[in-house]
């Protein structure tokens, strides 16, 4: 429920609230460079700690505010911020709580379109659905008088991290939160075999240490692992000046297209039509979507799950890995870095 629309709106201090996750709050870049630039606006942002990064070099935020745990660890220097306005991006149990906490500020909240996701997931019935997260999240601004700049996403790394001295090379994004969005080592094999002409760079987190050990041994001198050695920032330099990302639906993926950088997305146990394409600029699109066609128990959540529900785990194992590679190839004869 919004209210509260007759203050200035002019010199306003604006908290955007967005907590998880990677690639969620990527997509919220548009929302705080439009209320900067158009309203010349403080704004704000508050996330979890482990996203804090995310935001470190974005010129259009005056201060990044994170938590570990529990809202409590930051009210009180919340309150005395006398934020004019709270965009609410996650529209969740904390967020009802950071409302009661800072009681009286005008609250606009994010309406995430969760129910018409759910609804397909559990009877397969495909609603319209094409609207994508980052239009939901400007919508939430219909009350300021600001308009979409067409700029797509916003995402600042810069050269003081480790440049990898390789060129031409194509970034694989080994991780992702859930493991129906994750590709399975023998499909990240035929991949890898596709692009027999190409060095590839691994990267993802501690947890794909291994899935990557594993990859570069079984391609020597091809391969470079970067997993577990490099954090987001580090990772977001390797895929700018990377030629191609091949990727599940992950937050890297967001990172890449933020970057305009040319992807190839392959999607499991979720689907595109949930909101969560790679995002670019109007009259761009860099990305080429690979998924098993027609088959049933897609989509079996609407974020991921921990398994897959009907043990065959087909979203990815029958993922055409000769696709992956004409798409590639298609992007990389574009030459777009």
């Amino acid at each position: 429920m919004e209210e509260g629309n007759s203050f200035r709106m002019s010199g306003l201090k604006i908290l955007v609230v967005r907590f998880s996750a990677m690639g969620d709050i990527v997509l919220t870049s548009p929302v705080v460079r439009l209320l900067k630039i158009q309203l010349n606006a403080e704004v704000h942002f508050f996330t979890k700690d482990i996203f804090g990064d995310l935001w470190k070099e974005n010129p259009y935020l005056s201060k990044i505010w994170t938590i570990n745990k529990d809202l409590k660890e930051v009210i009180s220097a919340l309150k005395k911020e006398k934020f004019d306005a709270v965009i609410d991006l996650h529209s969740n149990l904390r967020t009802l709580r950071l409302r009661f906490y800072l009681w009286g500020i005008p609250f606009y909240h994010c309406k995430k379109g969760s129910l018409p996701r759910w609804f397909y997931v559990q009877t397969g019935f495909k609603p319209l659905l094409q609207k994508h997260i980052v239009t939901r999240y400007l919508e939430t601004l219909r009350s300021f008088p600001v308009i979409y700049d067409g700029k797509g996403l916003d995402f600042f790394v810069s050269d003081k991290e480790t440049k990898l001295q390789l060129k031409p090379y194509i970034v694989m994004v080994l991780g992702a939160a859930h493991f129906t969005k994750r590709i399975p080592f023998e499909k990240w094999k035929q991949i890898i075999s596709s692009f027999h002409s190409y060095s590839l760079v691994l990267i993802g987190g501690k947890d794909d240490v291994n899935l990557g050990k594993a990859l570069e041994g079984s391609f020597e001198n091809r391969v470079i692992n970067r997993c577990g050695e490099t954090d987001v920032l580090a990772s977001a330099l390797l895929i700018k000046n990377a030629e191609l990302v091949i990727t599940g639906d992950t937050g890297m993926m967001h990172i890449a297209a933020a970057l305009r950088k040319p992807v190839v997305s392959i999607w499991g146990g979720t689907i595109p039509e949930f909101g969560w394409l790679p995002f670019y600029p109007e009259g761009m699109n860099r990305n080429k979507t690979i998924q098993v066609e027609n088959l049933s128990c897609r989509p079996c959540s609407r974020f991921g799950r921990l398994e897959c529900p009907k043990k065959h785990f087909r979203c990815m194992n029958e993922i055409s890995a000769s696709s992956v590679y004409e798409q590639g190839q298609i992007l990389l004869k574009h030459n777009y870095s």
